[in-house]
């Protein structure tokens, strides 16, 4: 009888250390998990390491070990990631021709008179992935308003990314990135330090908007719908909207 209550003293001592273990962890955000997601979330975050005059907190320790690897590269991509990244751009879209699968290519006089959304994903980045819907969302419903969604993917493999296009039942063109073409795109636009990226193009190839970040329908729509209705009268009534025609 003693030893059972032992054993049971043992274990109430042992859930108290777990629930307080639980409560004295602070929901914050995680520096290595933020910066590899692209996006700040909090979670809870038992460990922390004081950095000059910053508190930075971490998941787990894994996270904390790679954190204090390289700690002011960490500090920097996570400081990035608390500003607001919306930009807005004064440049202009470069000139392009992208190969496209299996043939033809498509260029950015296949796009004239059209607003342009421009993403930069791949099958790998869960935040990329989430806003997704969005995208086709935002594709199917302003269309034929003139708009037209093009992707430019970051995935490791041509299956990956063919795979990804076929369960994500993309309904707007999406090319790898690892194109020679592409690639020279990417130096002219400024390359993403991470993905996801969006370019917002109005219809005299203007870059108007840049998202350093993830970003839902609402916003999207936000910024695009303007700019459809920004000249549209001047789109003829036989437009095929948003579609894309390859060369």
């Amino acid at each position: 009888m003693r030893n059972q209550d032992i054993r049971t003293g043992i274990i109430a001592f042992l859930l108290m250390l777990l629930v307080g273990s639980t409560a004295w962890a602070d929901t914050e955000a995680c520096v290595v998990c933020s910066v590899n997601q692209g996006v700040i979330h909090l979670e809870d975050c038992p460990l922390k390491e004081r950095v000059g005059t910053e508190t930075f907190y971490f998941c787990k320790r894994g996270c904390r070990d790679e954190f204090l690897s390289d700690p002011e590269s960490w500090s920097r991509k996570f400081a990035a990631l608390k500003i607001d990244t919306t930009q807005t751009e004064a440049g202009s879209l470069p000139d392009f021709r992208f190969p496209l699968e299996p043939i033809g290519s498509l260029s950015r006089a296949d796009l004239e008179g059209k607003v342009v959304v421009i993403n930069m994903w791949a099958t790998w980045c869960a935040p990329c992935m989430a806003e997704m819907p969005d995208l086709i969302k935002l594709q199917e419903q302003l269309s034929n308003e003139g708009l037209a969604v093009l992707a430019l993917s970051f995935d490791k493999t041509s299956e990956a990314h063919r795979k990804g296009i076929k369960d994500l039942g993309l309904n707007f063109v999406s090319i790898e990135a690892n194109k020679p073409e592409v690639q020279n795109f990417l130096k002219q636009v400024g390359p993403p330090e991470s993905i996801p990226v969006t370019l917002i193009v109005d219809r005299e190839f203007k870059i108007v908007k840049r998202f350093n970040r993830p970003i839902d329908y609402q916003t999207l729509k936000d910024v695009v719908k303007p700019l459809l209705q920004k000249g549209g009268d001047e789109v003829s009534s036989n437009d095929e909207g948003g579609s894309i025609v390859p060369s």
